[in-house]
């Protein structure tokens, strides 16, 4: 595919030297289904070193050089809820906005429509530029499909009433990033705990304030996942022993992070 990165990068006036760079940080990808994850694996960094001189820019050259790479790539498999019990495909939910401008990922806030315990209603959410630390400051495409299967399995079969699925509940989110699941769940009225990285809590506590009237019943923890042996923070100790659902969605892209998270999820069980 040398061809096809020279040609990309001579379309976006970028040196031929970048190729081998192109082409190493590609080759070390297991998966690259989307315009995102090359973005991820190469816009990112090429803006970082100076090729760009905005994130608009690195996200042009990334939907391009996905666009010729993509007749030799596995595509990205969609989100499907079966059919058999009415629920339609959540296709249409899957990634809408990978594409989506730099205003409308980081600094517009995100607006979440659907029919929730309380009829009709939106939600509000900030979304930030990345910080150092992470990627928690947008709303990331599966946690959109995560809320609208939530927001499905919450209303009767066929109709816009609200079933009791979630009345009552008691939920923790892994990873809750700006938010989005955990506040369709407490919308249901579920009594819902949001955690993330301390990092992260800011953003996520300034989301669950904005939206405490349609979505009450909602704290917010700092979990960091634990290793096999240890214990979950003091806060969780108590609410570990009555928890009906853990949600998680995209909260991991790295081999070393699975081992907390099962020991995480085992101390949450």
């Amino acid at each position: 595919n040398q061809s096809s990165i020279l040609a990309v990068l001579k379309a976006h006036n970028l040196e031929c030297r970048w190729c081998d760079h192109v082409s190493d940080a590609l080759a070390a990808e297991e998966h690259l289904g989307s315009a995102l994850d090359v973005h991820e694996a190469v816009g990112v960094i090429l803006l970082a070193e100076g090729a760009f001189s905005s994130n608009d820019a690195a996200v042009s050259f990334s939907k391009d050089l996905f666009s010729q790479l993509s007749r030799n790539m596995h595509k990205r498999p969609r989100a499907l809820v079966s059919t058999v019990t009415g629920v339609a495909s959540l296709d249409a939910c899957s990634w809408k906005r990978e594409y989506k401008s730099e205003a409308e990922r980081f600094h517009q806030p995100y607006l979440h429509e659907f029919s929730g315990g309380k009829g009709a209603t939106t939600l509000v959410l900030a979304q930030r530029p990345f910080g150092p630390l992470g990627f928690a400051s947008t709303v990331w495409d599966s946690s959109l499909v995560l809320a609208r299967y939530l927001e499905r399995k919450g209303l009767c079969a066929n109709t816009t009433s609200t079933c009791n699925t979630y009345s009552g509940a008691n939920c923790i989110e892994l990873g809750a990033g700006c938010g989005l699941p955990g506040l369709v769940l407490a919308s249901f009225g579920a009594h819902v705990i949001v955690t993330d990285l301390p990092s992260n809590l800011p953003l996520l506590q300034a989301n669950i304030e904005a939206n405490v009237k349609t979505a009450p019943n909602v704290r917010v923890l700092a979990l960091p996942w634990i290793d096999p042996g240890e214990t979950l923070p003091r806060e969780l100790l108590d609410i570990s022993e009555r928890v009906d659902l853990v949600l998680a969605t995209d909260v991991f892209y790295s081999l070393e992070a699975v081992i907390p998270l099962v020991a995480t999820l085992e101390a949450l069980a």
